[in-house]
């Protein structure tokens, strides 16, 4: 039988301390939305001095919580670009979820990623803010902003804070849409990029992330509870 990894101390502190965020933000009225992992999907796309590589799932989960009506205010904004917001972000995404279709490929990137001692790759945004507006028009109930981030990705056990321009979009009352797309070396990350047939196949350091994160607006106000 396969033994579940083993959660430190550490993760296991960082974890409540995610859920005591989660708890205190929704008492005062924050919306919540959660992944909806049928629609999300993130891409990534490598060279080699043979052919090029991807990667991809649709295993992209977690949440965001943002400010009670700060969303829908900026649906129809017209106002100032410039627009600081205040959301909580967590991204998850299983190592094994993303899969090039080919055995021996998903294994060679699983080892390289470590994907036994660090099985997940996560996100967390530290702040965001709006560059343009595209509001909601009469004839159309969506609406999308752009947004320059900064956040910290862990991919391996290894954080790296970046920055990464991003466009929210409403697709529904109670869906949005967050895209985007960053390059990053395997390298900055402790990761050696893999080799393969005795040495002769490498691959390049630099890979390219695309991403589509759709989340649905669950639980918005515990207030009504008490």
């Amino acid at each position: 039988m396969t033994r579940a990894p083993r959660i430190s101390a550490a993760a296991r502190l960082a974890g409540a301390a995610i859920l005591t965020v989660v708890a205190s933000a929704e008492s005062l009225g924050a919306e919540r939305y959660d992944a909806d992992l049928a629609s999300s999907r993130v891409r990534i796309e490598g060279t080699s001095t043979l052919h090029d590589w991807h990667l991809e799932g649709r295993h992209v989960g977690g949440y965001l919580l943002v400010p009670e009506h700060e969303l829908a205010s900026l649906w129809t904004n017209s106002g100032p670009s410039l627009h600081e917001l205040a959301p909580t972000v967590q991204v998850e995404i299983p190592v094994t979820s993303l899969m090039s279709g080919k055995r021996g490929m998903d294994e060679t990137m699983r080892e390289a990623l470590k994907a036994t001692r660090y099985p997940v790759i996560t996100y967390r945004l530290e702040s965001a803010t709006v560059t343009m507006h595209q509001p909601t028009q009469a004839e159309d109930a969506g609406g999308s902003f752009a947004i320059e981030t900064t956040g910290v990705l862990t991919v391996a056990g290894v954080d790296r804070t970046m920055d990464i321009p991003m466009r929210v979009r409403r697709l529904s009352d109670r869906r949005v849409e967050v895209s985007g797309d960053t390059s990053l070396r395997m390298t900055e990350f402790g990761i050696k990029p893999p080799r393969a047939m005795l040495g002769t196949l490498r691959t390049g350091d630099e890979v390219h992330l695309h991403w589509t994160w759709v989340l649905v607006q669950g639980l918005i106000d515990h207030r009504d509870e008490r």
